[in-house]
């Protein structure tokens, strides 16, 4: 798995005296590999090559505490910025406003939160920059964010409008063999079976916030 990375995006996380050329020769000898190194106008990208047994690497947060942990041992000064977690959120297991059935064995943890009186706009310029960097192309405010915090934390963030889900309604389960679905950018595809989808008990799939078609 290939991941798209900007040099000025892991920086707000690592402080570090380390060149581009020196984070992405140091980081290749002994974490994931940095294929290559893109010049831009916004800075350097970076083309990380992730394997599937390192998955806590495959996100800005993650590159950057894997430099904090490499660099040093090249002479080099690399201090983690730790992440603020300051959340009043109380967790409980059922909601009165959302109701929900999940096959435990695709997904062990659902977790789910109502945010009121959103407006769709169009994201700041830096997410924008950011995403269209990273490979992900700008949407809007709401399906921005979710992508945003995907790529910066390693976090799959999914956006709903509520007011569309029929019945209040999300099952998460797996997909049938030879189901078609038409996705945001109206591209189709068939599914092999054995996909997570999330549907509203309608058979209508969800992705960001909009209703995709099915058949």
């Amino acid at each position: 798995m290939d991941l798209l990375i900007p040099d000025n995006w892991i920086r707000e996380f690592l402080k570090t005296n380390a060149t581009n050329k020196e984070v992405a020769k140091y980081l290749s000898l002994c974490g994931p590999s940095i294929e290559k190194t893109s010049k831009t106008e916004n800075g350097d990208i970076y083309s990380i090559e992730v394997t599937t047994n390192r998955v806590d690497t495959a996100s800005v947060y993650g590159i950057a505490r894997e430099a904090s942990a490499i660099l040093p041992r090249f002479k080099k000064i690399a201090k983690l910025v730790n992440l603020e977690q300051k959340s009043s959120y109380k967790f409980v297991s059922k909601v009165k406003y959302l109701n929900s059935d999940i096959n435990s064995k695709l997904c062990p943890r659902f977790t789910a939160v109502l945010i009121k009186n959103v407006m769709l706009a169009e994201s700041p310029k830096i997410i924008k920059e950011r995403l269209t960097q990273s490979g992900i192309r700008p949407i809007n405010n709401v399906v921005d964010i979710s992508n945003y915090i995907m790529c910066e934390l390693g976090q799959p963030v999914h956006t709903f409008d509520y007011d569309k889900i029929n019945n209040h309604l999300m099952v998460l389960r797996e997909s049938n063999k030879g189901e078609k679905i038409t996705t945001l950018d109206d591209q189709n595809y068939i599914l092999s079976g054995g996909d997570i989808v999330i549907e509203d008990g309608t058979g209508s799939l969800w992705n960001n916030g909009r209703k995709i078609k099915r058949s």
